[in-house]
């Protein structure tokens, strides 16, 4: 299972035809990402002209808007200064798990034969957990995409 959606996300979510589709995103998303810290700074700075500005969490946040953007098509969080909200927070986790999984080479992919290896070191686990979480967000996306398109449907009528 965990293979073949490894195996997915390479072919068909990061092939060049659809990343050139979509190379757009970035773009938009940086510029967004420039404006919230200018409009930031212009909010914080004092006399002296100058602001901290934690940007280890905004990175991330910048990161998962592309990501998220280009898979689903929308913003996973508001600009800076914004507040996340907890579905924002818990795709960041189940995302950044998903992605850590993704990179790591289990016995199992390598000789099957010891698949119980992988239960042993708990990623099995958190393989289960983080594909629980995801599938909750991804349900709930699908939901909203359907009421989206019904009303759509409705206003056509």
């Amino acid at each position: 299972q965990w293979r073949d959606l490894r195996k997915l996300a390479m072919v068909e979510l990061l092939s060049n035809r659809r990343l050139d589709k979509l190379k757009h995103i970035p773009e938009s998303e940086v510029n967004l990402f420039v404006r919230g810290l200018y409009g930031l700074w212009k909010s914080k700075s004092g006399e002296e002209g100058m602001a901290v500005v934690e940007l280890t969490q905004k990175f991330k946040d910048l990161t998962m808007n592309i990501m998220v953007r280009m898979l689903a098509g929308k913003r996973s969080s508001g600009n800076i200064g914004e507040n996340k909200n907890e579905e924002s927070e818990q795709m960041q986790k189940a995302l950044g798990d998903y992605l850590h999984m993704i990179l790591l080479i289990m016995v199992s992919d390598v000789v099957p034969l010891f698949g119980w290896i992988d239960s042993l070191t708990g990623y099995k686990g958190k393989m289960k957990k983080t594909a629980a979480v995801m599938d909750n967000i991804l349900e709930g996306w699908f939901k909203e995409h359907k009421q989206n398109r019904k009303l759509s449907l409705i206003s056509e009528s």
